[in-house]
């Protein structure tokens, strides 16, 4: 069985259970002089993921600051309310 058909097949199975896979995008910049990553979306100007002076990271969209954990969480919710949306349809 070819690698693309067991992926497909893994893939569709782990979306039954609740879980979703994407492929991240790479930076549109960085890391620069202070080691700030940004990423550019259709409704956001930048994504940033930026350390502090102790080498703690904050995540930041137009709206929000968050820590990482802050960001996965909330990232997860889009995705869900995203697939909410497509299967109602």
């Amino acid at each position: 069985m070819p690698d693309s058909i067991i992926a497909a097949h893994v893939l569709a199975a782990l979306k039954a259970r609740g879980y979703e896979v994407v492929q991240l995008p790479t930076p549109d910049s960085g890391p620069d002089g202070e080691g700030q990553y940004s990423w550019r979306t259709s409704i956001a100007e930048s994504v940033t993921a930026t350390p502090d002076d102790e080498g703690h990271w904050r995540v930041w969209d137009v709206d929000c600051d968050m820590e990482p954990h802050e960001a996965r969480e909330h990232a997860a919710a889009l995705l869900a309310a995203a697939n909410a949306a497509e299967e109602a349809k």
